[in-house]
């Protein structure tokens, strides 16, 4: 099995594959003892989907706003933009930039700053006047 690793980069990764060298050299097993499988993520030891799936993204921080934004009644392909905004998952020119891609090098709205989600929806001019005409009318 150790040959299947693969290549270690770091010094913690060598340690911990020390260390698990040495605990599995320790481990003596007794032909007498039937071998069994346990789901460490439900109290029966069952697999199931569902503890598998909160196994996956055990640690993982939720968005405050995640619940309204999924809950609300604004049409899904809204909720969906609205996720990808707050997540900062929108294809703007700042990501693509981060990711060597072809981008602009200003808002195409001002032309003034850096386009950003942030900036398209709230800072730019353009973005400030269209809430104030959807706030006041």
């Amino acid at each position: 099995w150790a040959t299947d690793i693969g290549p270690i980069g770091d010094m913690a990764g060598i340690e911990e594959y020390m260390n698990i060298w040495h605990r599995i050299g320790a481990v003596q097993l007794r032909e007498e003892i039937v071998d069994s499988i346990s789901w460490s993520w439900e109290r029966s030891g069952e697999f199931s989907a569902r503890s598998a799936y909160a196994a996956r993204f055990a640690g993982r921080q939720v968005s405050p706003t995640a619940a309204f934004t999924w809950r609300s009644k604004t049409p899904l392909r809204c909720r969906f933009f609205a996720w990808l905004a707050i997540m900062n998952r929108c294809w703007t020119s700042d990501r693509l930039a981060r990711r060597g891609l072809p981008h602009q090098d200003a808002c195409p709205f001002c032309d003034q700053h850096d386009e950003t989600i942030g900036h398209l929806l709230v800072e730019c001019v353009l973005a400030r006047e269209v809430w104030s005409r959807i706030f006041t009318a």
